[in-house]
């Protein structure tokens, strides 16, 4: 985990307002939300792929309704790129709230089929990349996201109030704004992909938080 310095959040609240649906561009901001309300990221890396998930409740920033975003993203392999992977499916948008449960700190559930979701969009990208765009593509959604995270108890709970970032992978977040979070280990699968044994990541409550979420270096 890195801090940042704060002082970004209106611009932020901006460009969350203003970046409806993701991009179609391989590297970049590609998503982002308001998260207000339970959260919780997982990450696991083997050989073969990198599974990454972000589930949050949150709110609109035009409405004020409750509202549950979710992210994804699968990468594979790729020496072109200095990071070593290159994404090959990623998707974004809002899920029915009901598919998300947690009780803060302890643990948060997961389980949505994004396949008949018209509020979910999801791309492909092809290994190797293409050099010119269009670098992704909108694909039929993947199906079903399923997450379960425990808190590592074992380890503190970070009270954050500013920015602060969490890299996964490919996957950059950047969210300024209140919140509690903790390490977490889980399990669950993206479109049919397990997440790789030993997958980690964090599990919290936010407060008006502002998520950017970037893909590249």
């Amino acid at each position: 985990m890195t801090r940042m310095n704060s002082g970004m959040a209106r611009w932020l609240i901006a460009a969350a307002l203003a970046f409806a649906a993701p991009s179609a561009l391989a590297q970049g901001v590609v998503a982002q939300t308001l998260s207000d309300g339970a959260v919780g990221a997982l990450y696991g890396r083997d050989a073969a792929r990198t599974v990454t998930a972000y589930a949050t409740q949150s709110r609109s920033p035009t409405t004020g309704q409750a509202e549950t975003f979710l992210f994804f993203e699968i990468d594979e392999p790729y020496s072109g790129f200095p990071w070593g992977t290159t994404n090959v499916l990623f998707g974004s948008g809002l899920i029915p709230n009901a598919d998300l449960q947690s009780d803060g700190l302890g643990k948060l559930v997961l389980d949505t089929d994004t396949s008949s979701n018209p509020a979910f969009t999801t791309y492909a990208c092809p290994n190797p990349p293409n050099p010119e765009p269009p670098y992704c593509i909108p694909v039929e959604n993947a199906g079903r996201v399923q997450m379960t995270l425990s808190h590592s108890s074992a380890m503190p709970v970070f009270h954050e109030n500013g920015q602060w970032t969490f890299d996964f992978g490919n996957v950059q977040l950047v969210q300024t704004g209140t919140g509690e979070l903790g390490s977490a280990t889980g399990e669950g699968s993206v479109a049919g992909f397990p997440f790789p044994a030993g997958a980690t990541g964090s599990i919290g409550t936010n407060r008006e938080v502002v998520v950017v979420i970037q893909q590249g270096p």
